[in-house]
């Protein structure tokens, strides 16, 4: 197999799992978003760290936090310490909508694979990831 062929291979996977996330309510970008701060620490629940994880500037990562705060999918504390900084948790309805996130249908296929699969394909897409 080509490389480009294995290219074109990881590309339309890439495809199936963006449009699996267009369910009518949730775009991809806030999916994302959703994923990110339901896993993040206490300390990097920011609009700043979504920024920095997605490697895109504040405003655009403030798109999609903005969209989920005004579906009622994050809701946005102020720092008891300082009052200026800001973290963001997922509401009931955010922890809701993991529930049937797009995204696991992925998870599902990788999770197909035995253990020596993953590692090596987890090693691979780290490999490329690094070179892109």
């Amino acid at each position: 197999m080509s490389a480009r062929e294995t290219a074109e291979l990881l590309l339309l996977v890439g495809r199936l799992v963006q449009a699996e996330g267009y369910d009518g309510e949730l775009s991809p970008a806030q999916w994302m978003a959703l994923r990110f701060f339901a896993r993040a620490n206490s300390f990097s629940r920011t609009p700043s760290a979504f920024a920095e994880f997605q490697a895109t500037t504040r405003g655009t990562a403030s798109q999609a936090i903005k969209a989920l705060e005004a579906g009622g999918y994050l809701v946005r504390q102020r720092s008891e310490a300082d009052g200026r900084s800001v973290t963001l948790r997922l509401t009931n309805k955010g922890k809701k909508a993991l529930a049937r996130d797009p995204f696991e249908v992925l998870v599902r296929a990788v999770d197909s694979l035995d253990a020596k699969e993953q590692t090596a394909m987890n090693h691979t897409l780290h490999q490329v990831l690094t070179t892109v």
